[in-house]
Order: C-alpha cells, then structure tokens, then sequence
C-alpha cells in the first residue's frame, strides 16, 4: 500500500516583525510597516502599513498550533515569541510538516495582504521586493517541499508583468 502525500495548498507564512525596517530602502525605512502591541489602548497585534491608514489587529494571524485555552491567553498580551517558530523559521517548517505528514506546502503572506491598500506605488513595490526576495530565502531551505507565492504591485501592469 502506499503512502498518502498531503499537500498544503494553502499555508501561511509569519514574516519577521522587522523585516521591512531592515532591508527596506534608506529612504523608507521610517515608514516601513511594522507592529506595535497597542493602539488606542486596545491590546493585540496592530499591523501599520501606513500613517494615515488604520491599523489592523493580525493577532489570530499567528495562532497557529494553539489550543482554545492557550490562543485566549495569546490574545491577551501578544508577543512574536509567542508564535509558532514554524511560521517564519523553514528549519521549523519543515519538521511541522514532517510531523503532519505534509509533502508540500504553497505559501501565502500573512501581512502582506494588506499592503495591497498602501497607496504609493513605488513605496508598494519596494516592501514587496521586500517580502519576495524573503519569501525566497525561505523556500530555498527546501524548493521542492515550499513554493512561495510572491506580491505582485498592480499599479503598473508592465512592470508588474516584468
């Protein structure tokens, strides 16, 4: 008999909370979007993308692997350590698969998608360089088991075919 392979058409990854303050360009580092643990005195995980835009709470973004008892107390004073390492660590990844008896997983951004909305264009594309260019490094940990799904900038169709 064989064994069944299970692929994962739709996994998540955790970017580091600082990798867009990092490895942005100099010229946008101080508006690189970023987490803080409270806004308006509201506790949770709020994904700034923007200074004029509202933040989003991701906090259930990095849930995973949590019973209902642990993610309740998770909510109420998130911290990254917190986590799963899986999320953003590919050695990690890869033994959670294992474990699961997952062969392959496609993975999607967690808080990209809401850089999406970010309304300078060039600002746009450079923090999804950003995030592509780590989305490769973690997939090159194993390219036949991670396939990433970059961001692509639909601001301008040419480059974004490019």
């Amino acid at each position: 008999m064989t064994e069944t392979m299970l692929l994962d058409a739709d996994s998540h990854v955790s970017e580091p909370l600082n990798l867009w303050r990092e490895r942005l360009p100099a010229k946008y580092r101080d508006i690189a979007p970023r987490m803080v643990t409270e806004y308006d005195g509201q506790p949770g995980a709020w994904w700034i993308i923007e200074q004029d835009r509202h933040p989003h709470n991701v906090i259930l973004g990095f849930g995973a692997r949590k019973t209902l008892e642990e993610l309740q107390e998770f909510l109420k004073g998130f911290s990254f350590a917190g986590a799963h390492r899986g999320g953003w660590d590919p050695a990690q990844r890869l033994k959670d698969m294992d474990e699961d008896g997952v062969a392959g997983d496609v993975l999607y951004t967690t808080l990209g998608f809401r850089m999406f909305w970010i309304k300078d264009a060039g600002f746009q594309r450079a923090c999804f360089r950003v995030y592509n260019d780590w989305l490769a490094e973690f997939c090159g940990h194993s390219p036949k088991r991670l396939k990433g799904l970059g961001l692509i900038s639909l601001y301008d169709p040419k480059k974004a075919a490019e």
